[in-house]
């Protein structure tokens, strides 16, 4: 898909999902384990409730902003090449 001049875009290099999570909901994570308990040497990873693609990133912030916003997966290995024709 051709990516306009004016139109923004999520550039990824792999195909993964994230799960985001807010500052805030870490912040209360963080205190309960502070202050409890037997967490001592533990490791925890402190991820949001869903995980998303780059495209359910992309189509979430092109509804948020009542705005297209385009996705690409660029390879690694092609990323310079790729990115330079795009634009």
């Amino acid at each position: 898909m051709p990516v306009k001049d004016e139109d923004p875009c999520l550039f990824i290099t792999v195909r993964k999902k994230v799960s985001y999570v807010s500052r805030d909901d870490l912040a209360v994570a963080a205190a309960g384990l502070l202050l409890s308990e037997g967490h001592d040497g533990t490791i925890y990873t402190g991820t949001g409730p869903k995980t998303l693609t780059g495209a359910e990133r992309a189509e979430t912030i092109a509804k948020a902003s009542g705005k297209p916003f385009n996705f690409v997966t660029v390879l690694l290995a092609y990323d310079i090449d790729i990115l330079r024709a795009l634009f």
